[in-house]
């Protein structure tokens, strides 16, 4: 368990850098997310029984979004975009919601995995007068898409 005495807390309160407790501004939105967060999931009370359940689950969401580097109000704009589209009724865990942080390769203005893997294919069949094998489109989407997480990852950092 992280002790939230030792999280760092600067990237919600505005020029906050030092390492302590949580602000009042943190607190504030970690409570304003949470609002938006059980607009969008109606059965987000399954997920917390009691107060104490909330309250330990706003530190734990804090810690969670500090501690993988969603320090922006656009990350958490587009966590709750693709929130909204889910279709599931349930509040989404915190690594659910920091994986719907990241933006998509095409938020990037990048081609989708499967845009690119169909151009290759589509060429290679013009090319080689329609010849595939399905262990060569695997290794194609294998590199592709760690060719894409690395751009990802770059872009990120």
């Amino acid at each position: 368990m992280v002790n939230t005495s030792k999280i760092k807390t600067g990237i919600y309160s505005e020029g906050m850098t030092s390492i302590g407790e949580p602000t009042e501004k943190d607190k504030e939105f970690i409570n304003k997310l949470f609002t938006e967060m059980a607009g969008i999931f109606p059965a987000w009370k399954q997920a917390f029984s009691d107060i104490e359940g909330t309250r330990a689950a706003k530190r734990n969401w804090m810690s969670g979004l500090i501690g993988s580097g969603i320090n922006s109000m656009d990350q958490i704009q587009t966590g709750l975009r693709k929130a909204r589209k889910s279709e599931n009724p349930f509040m989404p865990s915190v690594g659910q919601f920091i994986s719907w942080c990241k933006p998509d390769p095409e938020e990037l203005g990048l081609p989708s995995v499967e845009k690119i893997i169909n151009e290759i294919l589509d060429r290679r069949r013009a090319t080689f007068g329609g010849y595939e094998k399905k262990s060569i489109r695997m290794e194609l989407f294998s590199l592709l898409h760690n060719i894409l997480n690395l751009i990802l990852f770059i872009c990120l950092v």
